[in-house]
């Protein structure tokens, strides 16, 4: 395994991990194999390349890959997982489909992934392990936090502020300088026009806040 050219393991095998895995495809990443929670894969393939098995092959070294990139969409199980690996001293990595826009003045967290025709403007900022699915805008100083997920055909206008694991579905649309608290969900087709506040689901045009909370991370 070469460090000027390390492999990399998918942990996930799901929808994601398609996206990811065809990502590092066309960037000519090699790709050393998989990894998810299914222990009874151990030593099959998957896409041509090698199922490791779980997270239980952490720590048993030496590793058949250099680094990694967790490939689930789920935000708080990413959040785990991502700090499982690096606990056991693996590199995680971010992800950039070439067909994305992103400014050169983002600063990108550790373990982001960008997908294809998403476009991420001047100023912003992406915290650790942020996914920012096919298509999604996410405009001039925007802050996403950590292991947020923007999915696909998203809008974020200018300066929008999102805390850590927040969801904003498919095809919502946030409007300038908007804060959407941590832990919260904005439903799919949203128009949000006024805050959002942390550990609710709000949905709707305009967004309004469903009478249940989130469960805290």
């Amino acid at each position: 395994m070469s460090r000027d050219n390390p492999s990399v393991v998918i942990y996930g095998t799901g929808g994601h991990s398609k996206v990811v895995y065809e990502i590092l495809a066309i960037k000519q990443i090699p790709v050393a194999g998989f990894m998810d929670k299914d222990e009874s894969r151990s030593g099959s393939m998957h896409n041509g390349r090698p199922y490791f098995g779980t997270h239980k092959l952490l720590g048993k070294k030496p590793y058949p890959f250099d680094a990694a990139v967790i490939a689930i969409g789920d935000n708080k199980l990413r959040k785990e997982l991502t700090e499982l690996f690096l606990e056991h001293s693996i590199p995680i990595i971010s992800v950039v489909h070439p067909e994305s826009i992103v400014s050169p003045g983002v600063h990108l967290g550790r373990g982001c992934c960008i997908c294809a025709g998403a476009v991420v403007g001047p100023g912003t900022t992406l915290g650790e392990g942020v996914i920012i699915n096919s298509g999604a805008v996410v405009d001039h100083d925007c802050e996403l936090g950590d292991f947020t997920h923007v999915a696909p055909h998203t809008t974020l206008c200018g300066g929008v502020t999102c805390g850590k694991l927040t969801f904003i579905g498919a095809g919502a649309t946030v409007i300038q300088e908007i804060k959407i608290g941590e832990n919260t969900i904005i439903g799919a087709g949203s128009t949000v026009l006024s805050h959002i506040p942390s550990n609710v689901t709000a949905f709707g045009t305009p967004a309004r806040l469903k009478v249940a909370v989130n469960k805290k991370s």
